[in-house]
């Protein structure tokens, strides 16, 4: 078992080392996509620069889903595809389009500064989501023991005269 592990470790390090470039590389050209596009001719429209940038995105993904699994692993993984991979399409899609027509309106240090902002400004709103998750269901218990002692108040007469009604 260890021979195994030895032996596919090199294997581990190169895949490592392989996703470190990848992620390298894309967080690189991303973050030339706003100089690119502010430097476009002016008079092209902004839908036909979020039509390109969407054309050499899906391109250059098919390409490299094609170099990394072949044509039958890509088809395999676009007919594998589910709801929530058309919904993480979707958000990329609209941020994507968000940024072209942001960039017309504003300089580039403000929409990077926005983009870098948001996913904070969501993990802050999924820290209170969960703290009024918390509170909420201490909240309810206890106004259930107020419910309880205020009904055992209210129906006590009634028990009482059932009970001397009894004897």
């Amino acid at each position: 078992m260890a021979l195994d592990q030895q032996a596919a470790q090199p294997y581990a390090d190169m895949s490592e080392r392989t996703g470190i470039w990848l992620v390298f590389g894309s967080a690189l050209a991303w973050s030339f996509g706003g100089v690119f596009s502010r430097y476009l001719d002016p008079a092209l429209d902004i839908w036909t620069i979020v039509f390109c940038r969407s054309f050499w995105a899906a391109a250059f993904l098919f390409a490299f889903m094609l170099w990394r699994d072949g044509p039958r692993g890509t088809l395999a993984l676009i007919t594998s595809m589910r709801l929530p991979s058309f919904a993480v399409a979707l958000c990329f899609a609209t941020a994507s389009t968000s940024f072209v027509v942001a960039l017309s309106h504003t300089t580039v240090a403000n929409i990077l500064l926005m983009q870098a902002g948001v996913p904070l400004i969501a993990a802050l709103i999924r820290r209170i989501n969960v703290l009024f998750r918390r509170y909420s269901g201490r909240i309810q218990n206890s106004m259930g023991d107020v419910t309880r002692v205020a009904k055992e108040a209210i129906e006590a007469p009634r028990v009482v005269r059932v009970f001397n009604a009894q004897e």
